[in-house]
């Protein structure tokens, strides 16, 4: 373009650009939207889609936005509001996963025991996932522990446990001999960190992130929780964790 050759082509770029953007808004994958195209060709894709009712602009709307109910609701089928839903619960788990892995970790593995046993039953699909987001992703960790705030320790409680669990070949519940003492840890390991990363730009400086992570190396060791070669593994786990929830730990 400008030249007259590109004229034959203009309707199926056209096409692409609004089946990428789609695509992309589907799969909340940005790198499936056209890029490098050049400025005037852009342009008349993003008029293209525009027309077809999708702002090019605004990216696709997440499950903890007000009107996401809503806009399930105006796809044309169960099918299509079933796919919305399903790439909407991955992406959201695939974004907060780094704030309690445990969590998310366990919302995923019951996303695909849901697709996996509902396959093809694009109604009951749609009935389930709905139920599945209202119930439980978009409401988070609740209060699952006496003494352990869901915000604050409870994530950190999960990767405690989870730890201890894959290495002991034990589950932890409430009545086993050592679940007061995971809790009493991460009570202990929480308060120390919450103190230290309350210093301005406590991330930026390597030397304290070092030192923080060595504080829950020796405590994780003194406890004895775990065989020796995990413990620092699991303290690295603690501290990049606190690295990703540090605005509900100084609030």
């Amino acid at each position: 373009m400008p030249r007259p050759q590109a004229l034959p082509y203009l309707r199926d770029a056209k096409i692409l650009g609004f089946i990428a953007k789609v695509a992309a808004n589907l799969y909340r994958d940005n790198q499936l939207n056209l890029l490098g195209v050049e400025v005037k060709v852009k342009r008349l894709i993003d008029e293209y889609i525009s027309a077809q009712g999708i702002d090019p602009r605004i990216p696709p709307i997440e499950i903890a936005d007000v009107g996401y109910n809503e806009h399930v609701a105006r796809l044309r089928s169960s099918r299509a509001r079933a796919s919305e839903m399903q790439h909407a619960v991955r992406y959201f788990i695939r974004v907060h996963i780094n704030e309690d892995p445990t969590l998310y970790r366990s919302l995923s593995e019951r996303l695909e025991a849901i697709l996996q046993e509902f396959r093809d039953n694009w109604d009951e699909l749609e009935r389930v996932l709905s139920d599945f987001i209202a119930n439980v992703v978009q409401q988070g960790r609740q209060q699952e522990i006496e003494g352990l705030d869901p915000k604050i320790q409870a994530p950190f409680f999960g990767l405690i446990k989870e730890a201890f669990e894959n290495t002991s070949d034990v589950e932890i519940t409430p009545d086993h001999e050592k679940f007061t003492e995971l809790v009493a840890l991460t009570i202990n390991l929480v308060e120390h960190i919450q103190q230290e990363i309350r210093v301005v730009d406590f991330w930026r400086d390597l030397n304290s992130r070092r030192q923080l992570e060595t504080w829950v190396y020796n405590e994780i060791r003194r406890s004895r929780i775990l065989p020796r070669q995990r413990d620092l593994e699991l303290a690295t786990a603690l501290v990049d964790l606190a690295k990703h929830r540090h605005r509900w730990l100084v609030s």
